[in-house]
């Protein structure tokens, strides 16, 4: 992806070419800390209620991807990042007629500093990596977190059933073969 297809990506217009829909643009981060533990948040609030998830949230406009995914953890976490590595992004859509889709670029960090706390979007909890709670996840993990550990870059679809995630209808896995870093540290998104 060189930066021109980067502009397009997180432009102006984030408009998803299928349905001629605005993509709502997230940022997800697979924090691990040196005993091999991710950092998972029980939603409280949101389309995540009720599941457990990796931090991150909604970027603010004007904000690149970086800034936005720092900012989430924080909040949601009272952890700070220093580094962080860009996997790629994953286009969700909440059933085939989704007018909403949702467009998340996912990061990975080991590099942490500060003391954990729950927020009250919900609780923050280390899990060790064979002890995550998968049955109370998001079933689309299964398709990317081996992908994550490999540092793979990737772009990813996937289409639920529904708003609640309750079945995976398809998917797509496309893995890059560029060497990327985090993409985002000039690029700001912009109001439209």
């Amino acid at each position: 992806m060189d930066s021109k297809d980067l502009g397009r990506l997180i432009g102006d217009e984030r408009r998803d070419p299928a349905n001629d829909t605005v993509m709502k643009e997230y940022t997800l981060c697979v924090i691990t800390d040196d005993n091999n533990r991710h950092l998972l948040k029980y939603a409280t609030r949101g389309i995540c209620e009720g599941k457990w998830n990796f931090l991150g949230g909604k970027v603010d406009d004007g904000e690149t991807l970086l800034e936005g995914v720092k900012r989430e953890i924080y909040e949601e976490s009272g952890l700070s990042i220093s580094d962080a590595f860009y996997h790629g992004k994953i286009d969700y859509y909440h059933g085939p007629e989704d007018q909403s889709p949702m467009r998340v670029h996912i990061f990975s960090s080991k590099s942490i500093t500060g003391t954990i706390k729950s927020g009250e979007e919900g609780e923050v909890v280390w899990f060790d990596s064979a002890g995550l709670p998968v049955d109370k996840m998001w079933k689309d993990k299964a398709l990317w977190l081996d992908l994550i550990y490999a540092r793979e870059k990737f772009d990813i679809t996937v289409i639920y059933n529904n708003r609640n995630g309750d079945q995976i209808l398809s998917s797509s896995i496309k893995i890059l073969e560029e060497k990327r870093k985090t993409p985002t540290n000039a690029i700001k998104l912009r109001a439209h």
